[in-house]
This record gives structure tokens, sequence and C-alpha cells, in this order.
């Protein structure tokens, strides 16, 4: 028995072919992403998709994922001064915001050996009372001779954890140090394009070597979705007070809205692009223990006074390679072709389409709230401490009962493509995503 129809003739393969056929499963759509290099030059959220491990499905709506704490030791600080004569015994309290889990746990344990960072004084952890969620009790000892006076300042002192370097051969277990994660949740917003035709005398009318067609859809849906689906996922606050039928209040917050409230903003001095500004980006880095490549986003005046930054530096005029620095060979393309690497950063920075209102919108060139705009991106991934890794940013897909594997839907009705007697057609896109970064204090925003 044969089966009709089993393919197609086309000029070439489309965005609303494949939209239609309903290929843009989850086995298909990063293939998808990865054969049209016009949307890998545009766009940032789509392309990073396209990165294995990054596009993750989501069983639900609202989902649990964790945030990362930025330190491999660990500290606390106190809430007030406390100290002794030389040998006794002193009692501090943990500061709230250095417990986790409600105000259950803490860091210090018995046993344990914390140094002030403020005197260099080692303390010993002889008794913690963790009977008061959010303010556990310490009580410390001078680790090192009796004779010294114990002293803790709370504007000043941050006990840092040495964890217990001189037990007894003899030794016991004792209580351990854990990685501190913390559950946060989130919301998928929906991304959604729709249009509508209602006569078919509303259709243009193409006349081609003498024959007449009607123009349903040139693309234009498609490319307005990635268009929207890449403004909300990078640029989109939280929606509180939404009032339109038919729209939603979440709790969903793109890339940047993320970053400005919990991640790291770092603006070069005066708005002036200097060895400082990079100094104080590796320098923040290393203080923190975060990785050292990083994707950038820039708008245009940033990558125009990042280019003249380094052609002042250099001394050379409208050279793409730019010699060689004590941190390696520097290379100037700034579209992810290649790298820079300065003060031990790796940095692919590539000029962003979408900090660029005028490309898009039409506004005025130079002008926004994004104008003169910097989003350095980490590429790596975090150890969860029992064999499984997270990445520094992924992107979640609410998956569909009907068909778990599709990351993006095509809704249609009309009699116009046959679904029932009324001569219109309603086309709509859409598709559930939500962006999940776990230590967004390790995300660089900078603006000049």
């Amino acid at each position: 028995m044969s089966v009709s129809p089993n393919g197609f003739a086309a000029e070439k393969m489309s965005y609303g072919i494949l939209t239609s056929l309903g290929l843009l499963t989850e086995q298909s759509y990063l293939p998808y992403v990865q054969e049209f290099p016009d949307l890998a030059g545009k766009y940032y959220i789509l392309a990073l998709e396209a990165t294995p491990g990054v596009l993750q499905r989501s069983p639900q709506k609202r989902y649990k994922s964790y945030r990362k704490s930025t330190k491999p030791l660990n500290a606390f600080r106190v809430t007030a001064d406390a100290t002794g004569a030389a040998g006794s015994v002193i009692t501090v309290t943990v500061h709230a915001d250095d417990h986790m889990g409600g105000g259950t746990l803490s860091p210090a344990s018995v046993g344990m050996i914390f140094e002030d960072n403020a005197t260099g004084i080692h303390y010993e952890v002889v008794d913690v009372d963790r009977s008061t969620p959010g303010a556990h009790t310490v009580d410390l000892a001078v680790a090192t001779d009796a004779t010294t006076v114990p002293n803790i300042v709370a504007a000043t002192s941050y006990l840092m954890s040495h964890g217990r370097p001189s037990v007894q051969e003899d030794s016991f277990q004792q209580e351990g140090e854990y990685d501190g994660w913390t559950p946060y949740f989130r919301d998928h917003t929906a991304i959604r394009v729709n249009e509508k035709y209602t006569d078919l005398a509303m259709f243009e009318e193409l006349d081609i070597n003498g024959q007449t067609y009607y123009q349903l859809n040139d693309g234009r849906l498609e490319r307005r979705f990635w268009d929207y689906n890449e403004l909300r996922l990078m640029f989109g606050p939280q929606y509180a007070n939404l009032q339109a039928t038919g729209n939603e209040n979440n709790e969903f917050e793109g890339v940047i809205p993320i970053v400005q409230a919990e991640g790291t903003t770092i603006t070069p001095s005066g708005g002036v692009i200097s060895d400082s500004y990079f100094e104080d980006v590796s320098l923040s880095l290393s203080a923190n223990g975060w990785g050292k490549v990083y994707d950038g986003l820039a708008d245009p005046i940033y990558m125009i006074e990042l280019q003249k930054y380094f052609r002042n530096f250099t001394g050379v005029q409208g050279a793409v390679s730019y010699g060689s620095l004590a941190e390696g060979e520097l290379k100037l393309n700034f579209d992810f072709a290649d790298r820079f690497t300065y003060f031990g950063v790796d940095y692919d920075i590539k000029s962003y389409a979408f900090f660029n209102r005028a490309l898009t919108h039409g506004a005025d060139i130079g002008t926004g709230v994004w104008d003169g705009s910097l989003l350095l991106i980490p590429q790596r991934q975090y150890d969860m401490g029992n064999g499984a890794t997270i990445r520094s940013i992924a992107v979640k897909y609410l998956a569909d009962p009907r068909d778990p594997s599709k990351v993006v839907w095509q809704l249609s009705d009309g009699g116009l493509i046959g679904k029932n007697t009324n001569m219109n057609l309603e086309l709509a896109l859409e598709s559930w995503k939500s962006i999940d970064i776990p230590l967004p204090q390790e995300f660089i925003f900078s603006q000049i």
C-alpha cells in the first residue's frame, strides 16, 4: 500500500516550512538553529540554545532550581562586638544572612578553626548553639596562645574557616562542611505571536509569469517570534501589573534583570574604557574564584570605544590582529570568531543586535537605556557535589503533555487552511521558556 504524500519540493528549506511541519522538536530544534547562521549572527539566546546541554526540558510551569554560594570555603560575620580577658572564651552571634536552610544551618562547628580577617587571630569553636534559627551563637577561644586577648569587632571582623588542621591521630568523626545550594523557584513565560487574516480577498495578490498566487505568510511571523523570544529571555522584566485579557503576571525574569539585581556591576571610571576597567574585572574574578572565560555582548557604542581603546593602546591603525600581550596573542575580531586575553581573562566579544534599538525598532542611534552596554556571560559548569554538574546559564522549556519533545508550537485554524467553514486564517507560534542562572554574581554588566 502506497503512502502519499511522503515528501515535498521547495527551492530551499525555510523557517516557515520547518515550523508548519512541526519539525521544531527537541531532537530537531538544535540542528535547526545550527543550520541557519544568520540566526546565530543576530541572536544570542537562540544560538545559546544550540549548545549541547543548554536547552533543558522542564516538566511543569513553576520549577525548582538552585543558586550556588559564591565561595569555596565557609566564613561568617557577627552581629555585635565581643572581647574578653586573655585566655577567656567569648560568645558571638552569627549574622542572620550567613545562615542557610531557613536559618537552621550555619558555618561553625565544634573543633573548627576560624581566622579573623581583620586581625589574623585564629579561634577555635568550642561550642555552638543552634536553638534559635537565624541567630546561632558560637563560643570562641584563641587557638594560638592563651595570652592573646580575643577581640571580635562586628564592623570589621570576618571569620574564615580553616577547617580542622590539627586533630589527634586517634581522632573521631566530626561534623562536615558542605557546599551551599539555595533552592529557589522560577516561572516559565509564554512567548507568542499571532496573525489573523479575515478574508481571502484581503490577501496580497501576486502575478508571477501569468499565474495568480496569494501570499498567506512570508516568514515574518517566524522572524517576529524569534525576535520576541530573544527580547523576553534576555531583557524581560517581571510583570506584576498586566491587565489586558489574555495576559498573565508571573515571576519570570530575563538574563539582564537577574544580573542587574543580583549580578556584578563594573562601570568604567568616567565612562572611559581603560586598563583600570580590565583590572577591576580581573580582580573581581580572582577575588571570587570565578571563571576566566566570558562571552561578551556589546552595543555598537561600546564596540567602537573598545576598539578605539585597543587601537590607542597598541598604536596600530585599522589592524585586526594586534601583536602579542603578556597573557597571550591578542586578536580583535569581535564576533565570537576569535577571542582576546587581557589580564588573564578570555573575552569573546560580539556586537549584539538587540542592544541596538536603532536596528531592531528604528530608535535614534546612540540613545536609550541600553546605550553603551556590555554583558559578560561566564562559560563554564558548576559541580553540585554529587557527581552532577549544571551550566552557568541554561534555557528551560516547558514540555507540552501532547508532545513533550516539542519546543515551539504552531497553532492554526480557519477555512483557508482546511480547518473549518470560516473564510479566515488564524496563525500563532508559542513557546514556554525560562532562564536558569545558578550563580548570577558571576555575570558582569557594564555601561559607559
